[in-house]
């Protein structure tokens, strides 16, 4: 996968970004027992461990030069309670990642090491790392209630990653629903307008072949979304919404209509699917029980279901149709129900995080 960011840019990030979170920590107050908003099974002192124990995996790998991925269970089986005060997990989190960076810089980006998707090499290990801190370090801001800035290169090349994760054909074999997602005629635009002219920071979406695909593109789509770069958050300020502009073919008309603008959270969810995405009644998708629609202002959209969100920018989570209309409530129909297609973004922006829910201890 091509990156708009230098490998050495990754490692740096991977070491600028947890310093960033530490420095929160290690701010009067901070609760490690607290709920993680944007990850409510986990409280802030697993959220930080999986992160400082994904640095040592991954480390691990690159350092030994692995064939074969490590044990990782120490990522994954995250107990709620701890006894370390945030000082030291702080401490703890700055020591890990900057021993991952530094076996970073000195291995070839080019050295042949086990990869969980294609690349093989430590340069897919060195972005993925640095955009698994950037959105952890947004985990940990929300929890402890400040403020989150990224630099914008730095959010564009995360994004570039997330579709280009997201398309990869393998992706059919996890989520054989996305192939619904096809179709003539289905292409999306999407356009930061708060970048400069070389940013390029446009992205058609094509839906038209046999998989999924993408690229940096300036061309006209049957839908048009515009609005801000997602560079910073905070729980008292909200962005405006971007623009969304339907296309005139009747299909792609259709598809936008009935819902590619909008988002289930995991109660409205569960009501229009009473086992969920993951089989268990009440418990919805990753994060905010994806229905697998395209959320263009989820502030919009979590006051809409009564509440207040603490992600208050536009975000893209998804690009499936909307949920199918409410299922009569007998066990015979809903075990017909189809369930949602989710696209979750943790495939390209967490790749350890929610794909595969770690278990609380």
């Amino acid at each position: 996968m091509n990156s708009t960011m230098a490998y050495d840019g990754h490692c740096a990030e991977i070491v600028a970004q947890t310093g960033l979170l530490a420095s929160g920590l290690r701010k009067e107050g901070a609760d490690l027992t607290a709920t993680v908003p944007s990850c409510p099974d986990w409280n802030l002192a697993q959220l930080l461990r999986h992160l400082g124990e994904a640095h040592r995996w991954v480390e691990e790998i690159v350092r030994t030069r692995a064939d074969q991925p490590p044990p990782d269970t120490a990522l994954r089986v995250l107990p709620r309670d701890t006894t370390r005060s945030p000082a030291d997990v702080a401490d703890w989190l700055t020591e890990g990642a900057e021993l991952l960076a530094a076996t970073l810089r000195a291995t070839d980006p080019d050295t042949r090491i086990w990869t969980p998707l294609p690349s093989g090499s430590p340069r897919f290990f060195a972005r993925r790392m640095a955009h698994e801190t950037v959105i952890h370090r947004a985990d940990a801001t929300l929890t402890l209630g400040t403020d989150f800035t990224v630099g914008q290169p730095v959010a564009l090349d995360a994004l570039d990653e997330w579709m280009a994760l997201g398309s990869l054909p393998e992706m059919f074999d996890f989520h054989p629903d996305r192939r619904e997602l096809l179709g003539p005629g289905r292409t999306l635009h999407f356009h930061a307008t708060d970048t400069p002219p070389d940013a390029a920071a446009d992205w058609l979406v094509d839906l038209t072949g046999d998989t999924l695909a993408w690229r940096r593109a300036q061309e006209p789509a049957a839908v048009s979304v515009h609005g801000p770069s997602p560079t910073s958050c905070s729980s008292s300020t909200a962005a405006a919404p971007p623009t969304a502009t339907p296309s005139r073919s009747p299909a792609m008309r259709n598809c936008w209509s009935s819902g590619w603008r909008g988002c289930c959270s995991a109660e409205h969810h569960a009501d229009r699917f009473p086992h969920g995405a993951k089989g268990r009644r009440g418990k919805g998708a990753n994060h905010s029980g994806h229905c697998g629609v395209l959320v263009l202002d989820r502030q919009r959209h979590d006051q809409s279901h009564g509440r207040l969100s603490p992600w208050p920018i536009p975000t893209v989570r998804s690009t499936t149709p909307a949920c199918p209309p409410r299922l009569p409530r007998t066990p015979a129909r809903r075990r017909r129900g189809r369930r949602p297609a989710a696209f979750p973004p943790e495939e390209a922006v967490q790749l350890y995080h929610h794909s595969n829910r770690p278990k609380s201890a």
